[in-house]
């Protein structure tokens, strides 16, 4: 890249490695911006991701038409390049630990004889956010993935990198971890990652 150039990375990669390339920037005279974001593919398509913007500000003002392109809410995360990506995992963990627990919901639920019916409801009044997930957990249909089981299973354990970093245990994410690994073992590497839910049920004896 030519001196004074802009590089945003919107992918989601470890904290140490964003902090990494902002320093081989910086020796070279171009600028990093670090820019990862967050939403499905059809929010990709209209322009309406959330980003986590971390950089100097001079890059980020010169860069701003191009990320409010792509990106329609913008969520400053100061100057620390690692700050962003850190939140970004933030936020994917998140994700993670609540298509894990809609899957044991239904698990327990389906074993009681609740109708699932019920479940997806109350799912959808108190989680709406939720409702994809909650319809392709509910029917089992993890077709035509939004997000891939093997992306999935590459964030966890950015995830876990990153906790361990700092002497923070993560539980629930090595449960995660632990089910994606066991779905890739069964081909499900290119269905949508909620079907690692698929797991607990298995784990239930449900076929």
């Amino acid at each position: 890249m030519r001196p004074g150039a802009i590089h945003i990375g919107t992918t989601t990669i470890s904290p140490n490695l964003s902090a990494r390339l902002a320093a081989m920037h910086a020796a070279h005279g171009s600028h990093y911006i670090a820019g990862p974001v967050a939403g499905r593919p059809d929010a990709a398509a209209a322009g309406k991701l959330i980003t986590f913007l971390a950089g100097k500000p001079e890059p980020i003002e010169r860069g701003r038409p191009v990320i409010s392109a792509y990106a329609d809410r913008i969520i400053p995360m100061g100057e620390d390049p690692a700050a962003a990506n850190s939140m970004k995992l933030v936020g994917n963990f998140m994700v993670a630990s609540i298509v894990e627990l809609i899957g044991q919901v239904y698990v327990f639920a389906e074993k009681r004889g609740v109708d699932p019916a019920i479940i997806t409801g109350m799912f959808k009044q108190f989680m709406p956010a939720t409702s994809e997930y909650v319809d392709r957990i509910s029917t089992r249909n993890f077709k035509n993935a939004g997000f891939t089981l093997d992306a999935g299973l590459k964030d966890v354990t950015l995830i876990l990198a990153a906790a361990a970093e700092v002497q923070t245990p993560l539980p629930y994410a090595s449960i995660v971890r632990d089910k994606c690994l066991a779905a890739q073992a069964r081909g499900m590497n290119q269905l949508d990652w909620s079907a690692l839910t698929e797991i607990s049920r298995l784990n239930a004896g449900q076929e």
